[in-house]
């Protein structure tokens, strides 16, 4: 994926994907720091993060046909089977530089929050976008995380979440305090 390039109905649908991999790569100067791109599906965030230079992307998804087509993607250093909510004995807590987290709320509970912040480094960065009117309880978590003092808000940026339903979220970039 270019993100110069025109959009196209792919760029489109993989909007969300695209806002966060240019807000880690504005955030992320070491293009070879480890990215952990939880519940990582096809591999629209991995191709994102690769096209802007990033060298050191793990993927983990608990859908083994997912995992084959982030594969094929070519993107991932690394492709973890796992349930994210057992992330940390998967991957490497604490050690990713930034952990994105773009899934349906159905897929992931609020508290998956807790654990992308879990395998961030200090000061590490999470990304996750959240549609407010239908993922109150994801938005109230990250409100607690930020108030708490455990991240500080970096980037918060509306637009399109999922092109084909035209429907938008707020892409939310926070940094492990």
């Amino acid at each position: 994926m270019n993100m110069n390039a025109a959009p196209s109905t792919d760029a489109a649908r993989a909007d969300a994907h695209l806002r966060a991999a240019a807000a880690l790569a504005e955030l992320i100067a070491d293009r070879g720091a480890p990215i952990l791109d939880l519940f990582c599906g096809a591999g629209l965030t991995g191709a994102a993060l690769s096209d802007l230079g990033f060298r050191a992307i793990d993927g983990l998804d608990p859908r083994k046909p997912l995992l084959a087509q982030a594969q094929a993607v070519g993107a991932y250093r690394r492709l973890i089977e796992a349930d994210p909510a057992d992330a940390a004995a998967a991957a490497a807590p604490g050690g990713y530089a930034g952990v994105v987290l773009l899934t349906p709320p159905e897929d992931a509970p609020p508290e998956l929050l807790d654990g992308a912040l879990a395998l961030a480094a200090p000061q590490g960065l999470v990304a996750t976008a959240i549609d407010e009117e239908t993922e109150r309880e994801r938005l109230a978590r990250l409100t607690e995380l930020l108030d708490s003092g455990a991240a500080l808000l970096e980037v918060k940026e509306r637009g399109l979440h999922r092109a084909p339903d035209g429907r938008e979220a707020t892409l939310y970039v926070m940094r492990k305090l």
